[in-house]
């Protein structure tokens, strides 16, 4: 799937993950990655003593197993719906939703189903790298929040 028209260009690859997502001819993500859901986080000193690392190995780089993707268009959007198998988790169904704007902005929604209501997982949300010439200064804020004024 390709989206595109002056100011934004999106590609999905075959697993209906974005590839490619261009801003006024800029890239956004970095070259050669994706967007894709995230459900794990690094472990903490207390996850260790309760070997939770072994507990949610599963979900930290699980199999997505493309079901179905539809595309429409809606006012001046394009919606973007893909539904995953997650390989690992018995009885899952991952909804991703994008929902891509004329002026560029992209909002993505990602719903969870699973069989075992018990399920446990660290984190759930979503992922990009960008380029490096996104290079952010956090010590603005870092020395804003320690400020006596």
């Amino acid at each position: 799937i390709s989206i595109s028209n002056d100011v934004v260009s999106i590609k999905f690859d075959d697993n209906a993950f974005i590839s490619e997502y261009k801003y006024n001819n800029k890239d956004i993500i970095a070259n050669g990655t994706k967007i894709l859901p995230s459900f794990y986080r690094a472990v903490t000193d207390n996850d260790m003593g309760a070997s939770l690392q072994r507990k949610y190995k599963l979900w930290k780089k699980p199999t997505y197993t493309l079901q179905n993707v539809k595309t429409k268009k809606k006012n001046n959007t394009i919606i973007v719906t893909a539904n995953y198998k997650i390989e690992e988790i018995k009885g899952s169904k991952l909804t991703l939703k994008y929902t891509i704007f004329a002026d560029g902005r992209i909002d993505i929604s990602q719903s969870m189903e699973v069989e075992d209501s018990n399920m446990e997982i660290f984190r759930f949300g979503i992922v990009m790298k960008m380029p490096k010439e996104f290079n952010f200064d956090f010590n603005v804020s870092k020395s804003a929040a320690f400020s006596n004024s």
